[in-house]
C-alpha cells in the first residue's frame, strides 16, 4: 500500500552506515510515536512498536534484519542490542558462504556452456560483471569493452541502446524485485 515511501526508519540509514546498526531512537523522537501514521496504522494493526535494524554482508551483498518487537514492550535495550549484533556475525559468514557456492553453481553452468560453444556473460543485478567466458571475450572483440566492472559499447552510435538492453535484462524492478538473479548472456 505504499508504506515503504513512508517509512520514518529510513531517516536512521546515515547511523546504521556509520555503526552497522539502527533503532527507533535513529529515526524518530519518542514523542512523535502516537501521531506518527507509520507507527500507528501500519506497525499497531500488526501489534509491533520497536526495532532493530543490522547491517550484514559485505560489499555488492549487504543486507539488513529487521528485528520487531511486540508492541507491548519497550525498546530494545543496550544488553539486547549488542546480543543481536553477535548474531550477526554469523549472518555475515553465511552470506559469504552462500556469495562462494551461488558463484561456483555459475562458473559450473558456464563451463557446459561454453564446451557446447557458446559464449557466456553473467550479470549482477546491478549490472555488474560476475562472470564472461572465454569465447564470451574473445567475441566482444572491438564492439564491447568492460568499463568499471560494466559492458559498455565501444562506439557511442551503440551505446545508449546496449545499455537500454543491459538494464532490461539486469536491473530491478523488471519482474525480479530487489533482488533479480543474475542474467546469463550467451
Amino acid at each position: 500500500e505504499g508504506w515503504y515511501k513512508e517509512d520514518v526508519r529510513a531517516r536512521g540509514l546515515p547511523a546504521m552506515n556509520a555503526r552497522g546498526y539502527i533503532t527507533d531512537k535513529d529515526c524518530i523522537d519518542y514523542d512523535e510515536v502516537p501521531k506518527s501514521a507509520y507507527y500507528q496504522d501500519l506497525l499497531r494493526p500488526e501489534r509491533y512498536k520497536w526495532f532493530v535494524g543490522m547491517k550484514f554482508g559485505h560489499n555488492e551483498d549487504r543486507w539488513v534484519m529487521s528485528v520487531q518487537a511486540d508492541i507491548h514492550r519497550d525498546p530494545f535495550t543496550e544488553t539486547e542490542i549488542n546480543n543481536l549484533l553477535t548474531f550477526r556475525q554469523q549472518l555475515d559468514t553465511s552470506v559469504a558462504i552462500a556469495r562462494e557456492l551461488n558463484f561456483e553453481r555459475l562458473r559450473g553452468a558456464s563451463e557446459i556452456l561454453e564446451q557446447q560453444g557458446k559464449a557466456v556473460i553473467a550479470l549482477a543485478a546491478d549490472g555488474r560483471i560476475l562472470l564472461t567466458s572465454v569465447r564470451a571475450e574473445a567475441l566482444m572483440g572491438d564492439a564491447i569493452t568492460v568499463v568499471n566492472g560494466r559492458l559498455r559499447a565501444m562506439h557511442e552510435a551503440n551505446r545508449r541502446a546496449f545499455d537500454h538492453i543491459l538494464f532490461s535484462l539486469s536491473s530491478p524492478g523488471h519482474g525480479h524485485g530487489e533482488t533479480a538473479p543474475p542474467a546469463v548472456l550467451f
